[in-house]
């Protein structure tokens, strides 16, 4: 701890958290040799009743720490002069550590609530009546059948034409027959029938 806390050591200091809602972590001042955590920071702050925002709690440990306070600004020179010497940066105070991680088990699935009754169905509506059929309208007048048209005369008969004259007579070739044998292949035809060759 700081040592603007005192020690006392046959005396431990023991954790007894709460939440304290509307505190603004940078002015606030607690209990004298009470611990407290800032979550913005994630650093556990010790009050020695008149600092606030209390003073980081700090060890031995290696590693980086968080870092500490920043120190008081340097007097101004005067007008004219050189600038006062910055302060020195506050010590950095170590990371706190790590909470463990929650884990309770999931909780058993509730039963299924019972099915609701289904409802009433409604029953059909009546069927309307059907409308009047209209009236049936007036069958038109038939137009008038015109007369039958006039046959019309026989058309003259034409003359006859003149008869054409006669062909020339066609040249006459002689029919020759060779006889041949009887037992030949013949067929009869119109301009010789040798008879009863079979």
């Amino acid at each position: 701890m700081s040592a603007n806390i005192p020690n006392d050591p046959v005396a431990i200091q023991k954790f007894f958290t709460s939440r304290v809602n509307n505190a603004d972590a940078n002015t606030f001042v607690g209990e004298e040799q009470r611990l407290w955590y800032n979550p913005v920071t994630n650093q556990i702050y010790v009050s020695d009743g008149v600092t606030p925002g209390g003073i980081p709690v700090t060890s031995g440990g290696s590693g980086d720490g968080a870092t500490g306070a920043t120190g008081p600004t340097g007097a101004t020179g005067p007008s004219g002069g050189p600038t006062g010497a910055t302060g020195p940066t506050g010590a950095s105070g170590v990371d706190g550590a790590t909470g463990a991680t929650g884990s309770g088990s999931t909780g058993a699935t509730g039963l299924t609530g019972a099915t609701g009754a289904s409802g009433y169905v409604g029953s059909d509506g009546s069927t309307g009546s059907t409308g009047a059929t209209g009236l049936t309208g007036a069958t038109g007048a038939s137009g008038y059948i015109g007369s039958d048209g006039s046959t019309g005369s026989t058309g003259s008969t034409g003359a006859t034409g003149l008869a054409g004259s006669t062909g020339a007579t066609g040249p006459v070739i002689p029919y020759i027959f060779d006889g041949g044998s009887p037992s030949s292949v013949y067929y009869v035809g119109p301009a010789f029938d040798c008879g009863g060759v079979t």
